[in-house]
C-alpha cells in the first residue's frame, strides 16, 4: 500500500471516529446553542489579522523544514525524469506539509491563539470553577478549526477575510439601497 492510500485511509476513519463521538456527545449532552455577540468588518480583521501572521510565519517554518527534508528526492526524481514518482511524490509532500501545518496551528491554538472565541459575548460560559462539558467542547473545537486554519496557510485566511468583507460590503449596500428608496 502506497503512502498516500495510507494518508486517505487515516484521515477516513479519523473522520468517521470525530463523527460518531460527536454524535454521542450530543446524544448524551444535549448542548444548547452558542449566542455570538454582534460582529463587525473590524472585529473579524482584528481576530483574522495575528492568526494570518502566525500562519505565514507556519508556512516559511514548514517550507524551510520539508525544502530540506523533501527536495533532494524530487530533484532526483526529476533528474530521471520519473514523472510519475515526482508527481506522488509532490502529492505526498503536500499532505505533510498540511498535517504538519495543521499540527503546529493546533499546538499554538491550544497555547491561546484563537478564531471563534474572541467571537463570542465574554461572559457567556461559567468561570474557571463552572468548566461544563459545552464550554470544554466548544474550546477543544476551537482549537481544531484555528489550528486547521492556520494549517490551511495564510492564503486561506486572506479568502476567508475577502469573503467576509464582501458579504459585510453587499449586506450594508443593500441596506442603503432600501432606506433610499
Amino acid at each position: 500500500m502506497s503512502t498516500l492510500s495510507k494518508l486517505d485511509n487515516f484521515a477516513t476513519w479519523g473522520l468517521v471516529v470525530v463523527l460518531l463521538a460527536s454524535l454521542l456527545a450530543v446524544a448524551a449532552f444535549t448542548p444548547g446553542l452558542i449566542p455570538f455577540a454582534p460582529i463587525t468588518v473590524t472585529d473579524v480583521v482584528n481576530v483574522i489579522t495575528p492568526l494570518f501572521l502566525v500562519a505565514l510565519f507556519i508556512e516559511r517554518g514548514l517550507e524551510v523544514f520539508l525544502t530540506s527534508w523533501r527536495a533532494g528526492e524530487s530533484k532526483r526524481r526529476e533528474d530521471d525524469k520519473d514523472a510519475t514518482g515526482l508527481r506522488e511524490h509532490k502529492i505526498v509532500t503536500q499532505r505533510l506539509a498540511f498535517l504538519a501545518g495543521t499540527a503546529v496551528g493546533v499546538i499554538i491554538s491550544a497555547l491561546g491563539v484563537r478564531a471563534l472565541q474572541p467571537l463570542l459575548y465574554a461572559d457567556l460560559f461559567p468561570g474557571a470553577d463552572g468548566l461544563q462539558f459545552q464550554e470544554r467542547a466548544f474550546m477543544a473545537m476551537d482549537v481544531l478549526l484555528t489550528g486547521m486554519l492556520l494549517g490551511g496557510g495564510a492564503d486561506g485566511l486572506h479568502k476567508l477575510v475577502s469573503i467576509f468583507t464582501n458579504f459585510m460590503d453587499s449586506t450594508a449596500q443593500q441596506a442603503k439601497k432600501r432606506g433610499d428608496a
